[in-house]
């Protein structure tokens, strides 16, 4: 019985939130978040101030800018998903080109640039890649970026702030351009000109929220938040010429924490229990 109580007592241990996650190795970090702390243009805080399954949130210090630097660690299902079919292409040496399904999974970290206060009509977010592998998986190519960029940046307006995440989708059909969503993404993904081409990114602040205060958009840590989507991008082509589609899904953290508090209790408490009967029974 002790045993089990231990293994059971174990595992909510495990699923504890972390105190004080730290830094560790400055080479995690962003190298432009590197260069900026090798000019001693900015300031990272060493220790975490909110530590959950697999994220971590630095305080972060750039000429004016005050905020945290959020550390995601991914998960499955993170992956790269690139699926081409071109039956009209399927001719003598292009046919070995002409189909292709490739699902290649993620892992590492990205981190999440986010303020800690933002004014009315919100303001900017970073969201750095370069840490993810494969590094030529990480993400699509995207406006202003020649080959596939390490780093992302995104204007939040309060809509965002308020629901806690935004998406942008464009798709071309016959009578032009369809857009929605509230997500601005300052190097947009490169969508083909073409009817039946497409583009969808989506960015969720997976461990925090922003409340207004009557003055300001106020960064909160979500202990709570059952999301673990973090990012999600992708390109679709369905036309005349084939189908092509390439996604990128990014998913963060671990068992969330009210599940796996349920869990401990629930085993405590038949562990408890058998222990009852069994001293009843002696």
């Amino acid at each position: 019985m002790l045993k089990k109580l231990s293994i059971v007592a174990g595992f909510c241990w495990l699923h504890a939130p972390l105190q004080a996650a730290t830094l560790g190795d400055l080479q995690s970090l962003p190298s432009a978040i590197q260069d900026c702390l090798d000019e001693a243009d900015c300031s990272v805080v060493d220790q975490s101030d909110f530590d959950l399954a697999g994220i971590a949130a630095f305080r972060y210090q750039a000429g004016t800018f005050d905020g945290y630097l959020l550390r995601y660690s991914l998960i499955a299902p993170s992956a790269a998903v690139d699926i081409s079919d071109y039956p009209v292409l399927n001719l003598q040496e292009a046919a070995a080109q002409a189909q292709i399904n490739e699902s290649t999974p993620l892992a590492g970290t990205v981190w999440l640039k986010l303020a800690s206060r933002y004014g009315t009509g919100g303001g900017s977010a970073a969201l750095y890649f370069e840490h993810v592998t494969p590094v030529d998986k990480s993400v699509l190519m995207h406006l202003g970026d020649t080959t596939y960029p390490d780093v992302l940046n995104f204007q939040l307006n309060d809509q965002a702030l308020a629901a806690g995440g935004a998406y942008r989708s464009v798709a071309l059909n016959s009578e032009g351009s369809v857009e929605a969503g509230d997500l601005v993404a300052d190097e947009p993904l490169l969508v083909c000109i073409s009817e039946g081409c497409g583009t969808y990114q989506a960015l969720h602040l997976v461990g925090v929220n922003y409340a207004w205060d009557g003055a300001n958009w106020v960064l909160q840590f979500a202990a709570d938040d059952m999301q673990r989507e973090l990012y999600m991008e992708n390109l679709t082509y369905n036309g005349a010429l084939g189908y092509e589609y390439h996604n990128r899904d990014y998913y963060v953290g671990s068992v969330p924490l009210p599940a796996a508090g349920g869990l401990c209790l629930v085993g405590l408490a038949w562990l408890g229990g058998l222990a009852r009967r069994g001293a009843a029974a002696a």
